[in-house]
């Protein structure tokens, strides 16, 4: 998914991006995180910051 939006301009109401993204000043999405990433990362952090 996050490649088939990477380039377009963003719209809200279209592609809706509640993982992360980055738009450039004119308005097209620079990158996009996909639910994957999205998860892996929070397990890291879990990892990280789990009291043992």
């Amino acid at each position: 998914m996050a490649e088939d939006v990477v380039g377009q301009r963003y719209d809200p109401e279209k592609n809706q991006l509640p993982y992360g993204a980055a738009v450039d000043i004119k308005g097209n999405i620079v990158w996009a995180i996909t639910k994957e990433e999205a998860l892996a990362t929070r397990e890291r952090i879990k990892k990280a910051f789990h009291k043992k």
